[in-house]
């Protein structure tokens, strides 16, 4: 198409038999269809054609387009932020992560009690009184070597009396006795500590020897009547003294059984 020079960008952007209209008709020829399009190439204006139709043609197209863009606008903003909103509330909590598995410490050799050491140690100490008792008691001597690392008090007291019996009876020993001790109380609140120890001596393993003839002697109760009893009770007591435990008391019951 073909411009004439020195027309305004309006009169460009329309076709030639529209331009050649009078101002009235041409102001109101673009928004008008339809029926009112036989007016508008009449050269008349219709009446229906009002302030309405000119105030369309004098609004600009570039605002309509603005404002459609605005709309548009909010209408995709709103959509983002449901879509939104609902992915956030959709999406699940993460799942909490297991506890890692700690294994279990090697735990220590439990160490010995208070009360367990002591027992052990007043045992030590019963068991060396009675292997120092049995070999003084071999030759009735007084002086019970090696006695003295265990016992002490009534215990080495109470033996030496024992071996001066036998020597002045004219007998000693043959033999051992046996022995199966078990402490029955720990006191380690007391001053000194103490453990006692009960016992079931048998001497069925041991002789009395005449040393003059060398005949064994008969064995007789308390009451001087022959016996074959040769189990009795036993019951000693150990006290932790400068730092040891030693037997303080010590003696057999012949006059019972066990």
């Amino acid at each position: 198409m073909i411009h004439a020079a020195g027309t305004d960008k309006r009169d460009r952007d329309y076709p030639l038999a529209i331009r050649t209209m009078t101002p009235t008709v041409y102001r109101a020829a673009r928004p008008i269809t339809g029926r009112n399009e036989g007016a508008v190439m009449a050269g008349t204006a219709h009446p229906d054609i009002g302030s309405s139709a000119v105030a369309m043609e004098e609004r600009p197209p570039g605002r309509r387009r603005w404002l459609y863009a605005v709309m548009v606008f909010l209408v995709v903003g709103v959509v983002v932020v449901a879509v939104v909103v609902v992915t956030h509330k959709a999406a699940p909590s993460p799942a909490p992560k297991p506890a890692a598995h700690k294994s279990a410490a090697p735990q220590a050799s439990p160490t010995p009690s208070a009360e367990a050491t002591a027992a052990s140690a007043a045992l030590a100490a019963y068991a060396g009184y009675q292997a120092a008792y049995d070999r003084a008691a071999l030759t009735a001597d007084e002086r019970l070597p090696g006695m003295a690392r265990y016992a002490t008090g009534n215990a080495l007291a109470t033996s030496a009396l024992d071996m001066r019996s036998y020597r002045i009876a004219g007998t000693v020993y043959r033999g051992r006795d046996t022995f199966s001790p078990r402490v029955t109380q720990v006191l380690l609140n007391a001053r000194p500590m103490r453990v006692v120890i009960s016992d079931c001596i048998d001497a069925s393993g041991v002789q009395l020897i005449n040393r003059r003839t060398g005949k064994v002697v008969p064995r007789v109760d308390p009451q001087g009547r022959p016996t074959t009893v040769f189990r009795h009770p036993g019951i000693a007591e150990a006290q932790y003294i400068n730092s040891r435990w030693l037997i303080t008391e010590a003696g057999v019951r012949p006059d019972k059984a066990c």
